[in-house]
C-alpha cells in the first residue's frame, strides 16, 4: 500500500511540473489559426506550434470584447510570418512566446496598448506592459472602455466554481 501511494504521489508531481524553461529559441512562423487574443497556432520549420504570448491576458469566449482581441490578433499575425522568440514551454504545453510582425511590431504590446489585453502582472512584470496597460486605461480604449471589466483570470475562476461537480 505504501509503495503504491508513494508511486502515485511521484506520478502526480511529475505531471504537475510548472513551465518548463528552454533555450532562447527564435522562429519564422506562420499562422494558421487564431485561438483567442492571446494563443494561436502556427507552423514553422515543419513542426507545428501552439503559442501563448507572454505576460498579456485577452478575454476569455463569453466577455466584452473577446472577438475583438482575436480579430485583432488575427489581422497582426495575417499579414506574413512572424517573428517568435520563444521563452518557455506552460504547463499546459503551450510555447509561451514574445511575437513580432514580419515588420517588426510587437504584438504582445499592441494588444494592451489597444485596451485588447491585459498585463498578466502574475506571470510578468514587464513595465513596458504595465505602462501600456494603465495608457489603455486612461484613455478608456478597448477593455477600459466598460465599467468594471472582470479579468480573464478571475472570469475562469468563477467559471470554473460554477460548473457542476461530477461523481
Amino acid at each position: 500500500m505504501a509503495i503504491w501511494f508513494v508511486a502515485a504521489w511521484t506520478h502526480i508531481l511529475i505531471s504537475c511540473e510548472p513551465a518548463q524553461t528552454v533555450p532562447v529559441e527564435e522562429i519564422r512562423l506562420t499562422v494558421y489559426r487564431i485561438i483567442d487574443g492571446d494563443s494561436f497556432e502556427g507552423r514553422a520549420n515543419g513542426q507545428n506550434y501552439r503559442i501563448r504570448l507572454f505576460g498579456i491576458d485577452a478575454p476569455e469566449k463569453g466577455q466584452d470584447f473577446y472577438q475583438k482581441s482575436k480579430d485583432r490578433l488575427g489581422q497582426l499575425c495575417k499579414e506574413g510570418p512572424i517573428n517568435i522568440k520563444i521563452r518557455e514551454k506552460d504547463y499546459f504545453g503551450r510555447w509561451v512566446a514574445d511575437a513580432h510582425t514580419y515588420k517588426g511590431e510587437f504584438i504582445n504590446q499592441t494588444m494592451v496598448k489597444e485596451g485588447l489585453a491585459w498585463h498578466f502582472t502574475k506571470y510578468s512584470k514587464d513595465p513596458t506592459l504595465k505602462k501600456l496597460e494603465r495608457d489603455a486605461r486612461d484613455l478608456q480604449i478597448g477593455i477600459w472602455s466598460i465599467k468594471d471589466p472582470t479579468p480573464p483570470w478571475e472570469y475562469r475562476k468563477n467559471k470554473k466554481a460554477n460548473q457542476p461537480q461530477r461523481s
